[in-house]
């Protein structure tokens, strides 16, 4: 018999372990041949100072403590003679390998040996995996800090290990050295007295010992990752005048218009006729009333019926789906009639602010500027979902990217779902406690709001997301039949097939890993490009510069931090003072770039003051549009060398 299971378990062996060999070869081939891109950039100038004072910190006041772990990590490498680019990445892509063991003994607590594998093989073949292994940020560091944190979480919260509960605080202490989402597993920490109290609705079941402990490693963790000390030292970081209110932001289409309660009391007929959804709500409270002898549940049903008063109906549906995760409420008891005030209530809240909408905002100029009445509806449709906006930060990115595997990884979030809200009757399973960390944690990115709209700041959460569709294929397949060897053969080749037909998977993008057509990521589209990590050939600008650049006559002025390990006759930094990014940059007063230590120019004006003096300027930017050109018309600017989206702007005030 053993001799058997152990021929029936070879092919997944041999998968596995010719994806890890694929994995090897597209995590570690030519590791260090891209030049560093902008982010990048910003961790190892850190670990430069580090270096050279013992800390991460700026020669002109001020700390950078963003993943200061990753930051010592790297420095032993650099001090051991390695490259810059490839000691940051390096670090990052072994992470990535200490990902995989964690991945697999979540897997293998409620999926067999066999489809433990195929989830393990699948995150090794993983294009975004894989180029997330090569970026040298924290975030593939994070992301196996989190999987071993699962690991912990789930011992301690279905097998009732209070040992595991010490090492989820520790590895959650140690997250905030690495990212600050270690916010996130500090309030993950609280979900096992949340089960807890949800399964017996007794405050006495609650290990109150391990509350306490996680209140203090949240309070830690959040001070730690809140505090910005780049300006430590540095009060006076910008020049006199400069107000941050006027920083322009890159709009978005999203936010064509807004609407609140506020709104509603501009126009006396529709203040009025918002009393309807309020004395409908108001009736509703009396289902919440019902639910009392549970709290838990009663609290979750009035802030239900707060977020469809406030037209916010993702708190609904998330909230939802947390009480039906925790079994807290059950779709049995939404059909009672007892439960029909409350769903009509949400309902009506529904379509009133459908009715308001159509009544009060001007379509047709909503229209003209979103690019057409469909896209106007959608941005409508997005004001009624985007708190949480789990919308803008996790949905659109992904969706715009990588569609087929959104389109997948929903499927398969969706399965799990309903099966545990609908069919799986236990409390304390492993999937259903995932689903309920993926959720939260959703909601969380959702309530943050981070600076961009980037799908890496939810890079860890994918291993979870690729198992839990993995196991919602192994739970379809087991209507094929009740046989271990038909599931798991069922299982592999479906979920094989489904992920190979996705974005996320290429041979030849592993093949071609350090080719300049991947890592400068030519001829994919501006959504992929970022999923992916956008890099630029600033080697080949450099060498432009040296080619054409007069030392004697001409002066560079830089505005894409990276340049300077590549081209060392840059005298200045250039970052007008309504760039977005210019808040973080500016040091002593606007007189310095934080980042180069090089005398800072603020404004056009300044910029053309000092090409005044040279025959030629160099501006290093990125790409301008053709009207970005206008304000240096008078000094005869021109693009002469375009790398992906980083170009020189070459002024010549004299005309020459």
């Amino acid at each position: 018999m053993q001799e058997s299971k152990s021929r029936a378990a070879l092919p997944y062996l041999l998968f596995a372990a010719a994806a890890f060999l694929i994995g090897l070869y597209g995590r570690f081939k030519g590791l260090g041949f891209a030049p560093v891109s902008v982010d990048e950039y910003y961790l190892l100038r850190s670990v430069d100072q580090l270096m050279v004072h013992g800390l991460p910190q700026f020669e002109c006041g001020g700390y950078y403590h963003r993943g200061v772990a990753l930051q010592y990590l790297i420095a032993s490498l650099r001090w051991m003679g390695l490259q810059p680019e490839l000691s940051s990445r390096l670090v990052c892509a072994v992470a990535s390998l200490i990902t995989l063991p964690a991945v697999y003994l979540i897997a293998r607590r409620w999926l067999s040996a066999n489809a433990a594998l195929v989830v393990v093989g699948i995150l090794c073949l993983s294009v975004w995996e894989i180029e997330i292994a090569r970026f040298g940020r924290m975030y593939a560091p994070f992301q196996a800090v989190f999987a071993w944190y699962l690991v912990y979480f789930l011992k301690y919260t279905v097998d009732k290990d209070r040992r595991a509960l010490p090492k989820m605080l520790a590895l959650t202490l140690f997250s905030a050295l690495t990212w600050e989402g270690a916010v996130f597993l500090a309030l993950v920490n609280f979900v096992p007295a949340l089960v807890a109290y949800a399964e017996s609705n007794e405050l006495k079941k609650v290990n109150w010992g391990g509350v306490v402990a996680a209140g203090v490693v949240l309070a830690l963790t959040f001070l730690y990752v809140t505090a910005d000390l780049r300006y430590y030292s540095d009060f006076a970081p910008y020049p006199a005048g400069f107000k941050e209110e006027l920083v322009q932001l890159p709009p978005s289409k999203l936010d064509l218009f807004r609407f609140s309660i506020a709104d509603i009391f501009q126009n006396r007929l529709w203040a009025g006729l918002f009393i309807l959804p309020v004395v409908c709500i108001a009736l509703a409270t009396r289902y919440a009333w019902y639910w009392r002898s549970k709290p838990l549940a009663a609290c979750g049903l009035l802030l239900i019926l707060a977020g469809a008063l406030l037209h916010q109906f993702a708190i609904v549906l998330a909230v939802a789906l947390l009480l039906l995760l925790l079994k807290q409420v059950a779709l049995r008891d939404l059909a009672e009639p007892r439960a029909r005030v409350f769903i009509g209530a949400v309902v009506f809240a529904g379509i009133w602010w459908i009715a308001y909408a159509a009544a009060t905002i001007d379509w047709a100029a909503v229209a003209a500027e979103a690019g057409g009445t469909r896209r106007a509806l959608a941005v409508f449709a997005y004001q009624l979902i985007r708190f949480p906006d789990v919308i803008g930060e996790i949905v659109r990115p992904f969706a715009d990217a990588v569609p087929l595997l959104s389109v997948l990884l929903f499927a398969g979030l969706a399965i799990s779902i309903w099966r545990h809200v609908g069919v799986e009757p236990e409390m304390r399973t492993p999937e259903r406690l995932l689903l309920l960390v993926v959720i939260l944690l959703a909601l969380g990115v959702g309530i943050a709001h981070p600076p961009r709209h980037e799908t890496r700041y939810v890079a860890f959460l994918y291993p979870v997301c690729i198992l839990i569709l993995v196991s919602s294929i192994a739970w379809l397949s087991s209507f094929l039949g009740d046989r271990a060897r038909v599931r798991d053969a069922s299982t592999a080749i479906f979920a094989l097939l489904l992920f190979c037909m996705t974005e996320d998977f290429s041979l030849h993008h592993v093949y071609a890993v350090d080719s300049p057509e991947i890592t400068f990521r030519i001829n994919m589209s501006s959504d992929r490009k970022a999923h992916l990590e956008i890099r630029d050939d600033i080697r080949g600008v450099a060498a432009w510069l040296r080619e054409h650049v007069d030392p004697a006559q001409d002066i560079v002025i830089n505005g894409v931090h990276g340049m300077d390990y590549y081209y060392d006759g840059i005298k200045y930094f250039f970052a007008d003072q309504h760039d977005e990014n210019y808040p973080t940059w500016a040091c002593r007063a606007g007189t310095v770039d934080r980042w180069t230590n090089l005398p800072l120019i603020g404004s056009f004006d300044a910029l053309k003051h000092t090409t005044d003096r040279y025959r030629n300027t160099y501006l290093i930017a990125f790409t301008p549009r053709p009207d970005g050109l206008q304000v240096l018309a008078d000094h005869n600017a021109r693009v002469v060398m375009t790398e992906g989206i980083v170009s020189i702007v070459a002024l010549n005030p004299a005309g020459r």
